[in-house]
């Protein structure tokens, strides 16, 4: 029988579980982010170009916009 402290538990648990995921997932792009500064700063180029998706076309493919950042601007974003 699933009383009401069965189910609090539950729900309790599977929201541990989810909080730790999303940690997981911060550290990670905190780390990828740390690795593309790296990136941008050992690059020689004074202007880097970053495309990105901004949607999907009804086939299911990206549309993508592409932006071009003075390489100083960039690094701010990413500190």
């Amino acid at each position: 029988m699933d009383n009401l402290g069965n189910q609090l538990h539950r729900i309790i648990k599977n929201a541990i579980i989810i909080s730790f995921d999303q940690v997981e997932l911060a550290e990670l792009t905190y780390g990828a982010f740390d690795i593309a500064a790296r990136s941008i700063q050992l690059s020689d180029q004074e202007e880097i170009i970053v495309s990105f998706p901004i949607g999907y076309r009804p086939d299911k493919t990206p549309i993508e916009s592409t932006r071009t950042y003075k390489k100083e601007k960039l690094l701010l974003r990413y500190h």
